[in-house]
């Protein structure tokens, strides 16, 4: 390389992934010697240098427009465009670039208003990709006029994907461009089940509801997505937005018996606790066990009860008037305030473990068992069925059924069995009211959708686990999305239309995704163990180890390297190499959560309710499927019998 050629150089032992330098000379064996632009002199070999050129102040507004499509280009031209020149009032205001029709969005972790108003909404409607600044607008605007434009040949539908990382906005930018699609659609309406008529607006309200039983604060996000959702906005032949549905995928329920220190469960416990008078009396309030965040043994373990900047109070007002939108009513808004307060009467059922009458090891209810009686109250399930369901199994064997005692251990994954269950029902029953609420009174005026998928960002903390797998499975499945909406149907284009091009090196994520799913992967390996009565954490390891490792290559033309391969601590950890890097999981309690299943006994014990609204929770008991439990007043004189001392 020529003397004074722009290069960027790796220097990620500085906290810098990349370095602006010049080339000062090259020597024979390839080595280049470098000057950064703060003149420190630095060697490295000439292939781990990428060119370099010199952007204008406000960068370039399309990724594909750059002399070199590279990773530091990319990442200083968002930098360059993030810090825009022009003085004060124009900083951090360039935060969306496109890629092509790919909209890239830099978080400013504030809300930018003067990028957000009804004027620029109208002045994106019906213009086209270039006439504009980059703007997440225009992505919502493509697909409302593809939609517009295809609807008289029946081919309208259309998709927009969010993808990021963890606590990169997209949730945020989701609802962005639904207000946008709401401002499109025009002011007429059609109505919907719901009572009101103003179908988009009811649309955008019921986002708070999702949000406050679906997110949670994280270590990177303190409004994170906790769950996956597919939002689908229906229109009629005119474009008018006529209802919506959502589809959930994910939900990480494990949140809500457990932290990680510095994170918080779902928003709705916290917003119950802290509940205005004015909407929970103090009756109720004793009557449902609530008292505060940091007394509550399922919230309080983690050291964090509350939100810079976020009055839980106000949010509770917020939530329940947006349960009110929706169409739901008092009771049942009271109803779903009963079941989380059960959930948190269950985090305070404790156990012993005692010598069993031949011997053997097994739980006990600790104390007066009070939460067990408050959990019965709130669900309307006798106290003592619940007792027993908490501390012992039934099984058949031989046409004969045997009772069989639990451990400590095992009593107190019952009863976060339990408890996650509970949350997770609750949690799609609120889904299928929305539902419900917002599908269009006739269904054949629908003639095309607009789906917006938001899903969990890409994930690696200091200890991951069978969520963290699955949601990065699903980031490999979007990035071979995006690799071929990039790469490989590009450039088939190009092929069939006969245009001259340069062939353009990329990582295929295939062989990640088939070493996750494939026959002998990860989750194929998980299966098998999963259906062994006697399968266990340590067996799925053995096998892991076992079997056959498929290598990539980290970079095109590069060495392969293994996808999966093994810690030299821990014999429970795997690593799989994803396309965004490495992540080591933690194997402990894959086959249990794979399993996912409540117990028959459990599930028995709350059919038996006497609170329609509580055994609409759990259609096992039905043939009717789950259809949208009818409102029903919580029973507080439930079919109550003192609870045995299990012991022996």
């Amino acid at each position: 390389m020529e003397a004074k050629t722009r290069v960027w150089l790796p220097r990620g032992d500085q906290g810098d992934a990349w370095v602006a330098a010049e080339i000062l000379s090259q020597a024979e064996d390839g080595r280049c010697s470098c000057l950064t632009l703060d003149g420190e002199e630095v060697v490295v070999p000439r292939e781990q240098l990428e060119m370099r050129e010199v952007l204008s102040d406000d960068g370039a507004d399309d990724l594909t427009s750059l002399s070199y499509l590279h990773e530091p280009a990319i990442l200083n031209n968002l930098l360059v465009r993030f810090n825009a020149a022009g003085g004060e009032g124009k900083g951090r205001k360039l935060i969306y670039t496109y890629c092509g029709h790919i909209c890239i969005a830099v978080n400013p972790f504030e809300w930018l208003h003067e990028l957000y108003t009804v004027d620029l909404m109208k002045q994106f409607r019906g213009s086209l990709h270039e006439e504009n600044e980059p703007h997440i607008y225009a992505a919502a605007e493509a697909a409302f006029s593809s939609m517009m434009t295809g609807v008289k040949d029946g081919i309208g539908d259309q998709s927009i994907l969010v993808s990021g990382e963890s606590g990169a906005g997209k949730t945020e930018s989701v609802k962005i461009m639904m207000h946008y699609l709401a401002q499109a659609a025009g002011g007429k309406q059609r109505s919907s089940n719901t009572a009101n008529a103003d179908v988009a607006t009811t649309v955008l309200r019921s986002n708070p509801l999702l949000e406050a039983f679906g997110n949670a604060r994280t270590l990177r996000n303190d409004n994170s997505s906790r769950f996956g959702k597919f939002t689908q906005i229906l229109f009629d032949d005119g474009g008018t937005i006529i209802g919506s549905r959502v589809d959930v995928y994910l939900l990480e329920k494990s949140r809500v018996v457990t932290q990680t220190k510095g994170e918080r469960s779902f928003h709705f416990f916290y917003d119950l606790l802290a509940a205005p008078s004015s909407r929970v009396s103090p009756e109720q309030r004793e009557q449902m066990g609530l008292s505060s965040a940091d007394d509550a043994d399922y919230l309080n373990k983690s050291g964090c009860t509350t939100i810079k900047g976020l009055n839980d109070t106000t949010e509770y007002e917020t939530v329940t008037d947006a349960m009110g939108v929706v169409g739901m009513e008092e009771q049942e808004i009271l109803n779903v305030c009963w079941a989380i307060a059960g959930v948190l009467a269950l985090g305070h059922v404790r156990f012993d473990e005692v010598t069993g009458s031949s011997g053997e090891m097994q739980a006990s209810l600790v104390g007066d068992e009070a939460a067990v009686y408050l959990h019965s109250q709130l669900f309307s399930v006798d106290a003592s069925e619940l007792a027993t369901a908490l501390l012992s199994r039934q099984i058949c064997a031989r046409d004969e059924w045997y009772t069989i005692q639990l451990t400590k251990a095992q009593a107190e994954d019952s009863r976060d069995g339990l408890a996650k269950a509970l949350y997770e029902r609750l949690f799609n029953w609120l889904v299928s009211r929305i539902n419900v609420s917002m599908a269009p009174a006739n269904p054949s005026w629908v003639k095309s959708t607009i789906g917006i998928l938001d899903i969990f960002g890409f994930e690696s903390f200091k200890r991951n686990s069978f969520e963290q797998l699955l949601i990065n499975f699903a980031n490999e499945k979007l990035q071979q999305q995006f690799t071929w909406y990039v790469f490989k149907l590009e450039q088939a284009e190009y092929e069939k239309e006969g245009i001259v091009w340069n062939q353009v090196d990329f990582q295929d994520n295939q062989p990640v995704l088939d070493t996750i799913e494939g026959f002998g992967g990860v989750l194929s390996l998980l299966d098998e163990e999963s259906y062994l009565q006697r399968g266990c954490d340590a067996n799925f390891m053995t096998k892991l180890r076992k079997a056959r490792v498929r290598k990539v290559a980290p970079t095109p033309g590069a060495k392969a390297e293994p996808i999966l391969s093994f810690p030299r601590m821990g014999e429970t950890n795997f690593i799989v190499r994803h396309y965004a890097g490495f992540v080591e999981y933690d194997s402990v309690g894959f086959r249990e959560k794979n399993k996912d299943a409540l117990h028959p006994d459990m599930v028995a014990m709350m059919t038996t309710s006497a609170n329609p609204f509580v055994v609409a929770l759990f259609p096992e008991s039905s043939s009717g499927g789950a259809e949208v439990p009818s409102c029903a007043p919580p029973h507080f004189s439930p079919r109550l019998s003192p609870i045995p001392t299990l012991t022996a």
